[in-house]
């Protein structure tokens, strides 16, 4: 059996924590933040890895499973942040996945 492929979350906000608990009903996910010291119930973490780090760090990046990413999620504030998450993601390790961008 093959493994399912993860949803990659950066900034987790609060429209992104709710998401990213829907999405911790059906498939295992990637949760990145620069600050985990929220308290948030996600229920069982079996399928959920949770990362502390800078979005726009390729040394936080090298630590990710991004062979096992099918799609990245993200809700930064940061525009040259979200650049340079782009940037790594597309040019540095090639992946030809769906980034979404939420913004409020």
């Amino acid at each position: 059996m093959t493994e399912r492929k993860k949803v990659l979350f950066f900034g987790l906000s609060y429209f992104v924590r709710k998401l990213l608990s829907l999405y911790l009903e059906r498939r295992p996910c990637i949760a990145v933040d620069i600050d985990l010291s929220f308290e948030h119930d996600w229920g069982s973490k079996d399928n959920l890895e949770l990362y502390v780090g800078d979005a726009s760090s390729i040394v936080l990046w090298k630590k990710l499973p991004v062979d096992s990413v099918s799609h990245i999620v993200f809700s930064l504030n940061d525009r040259d942040v979200v650049e340079e998450l782009c940037r790594i993601a597309r040019e540095t390790f090639k992946l030809d996945i769906p980034i979404i961008g939420i913004t409020n």
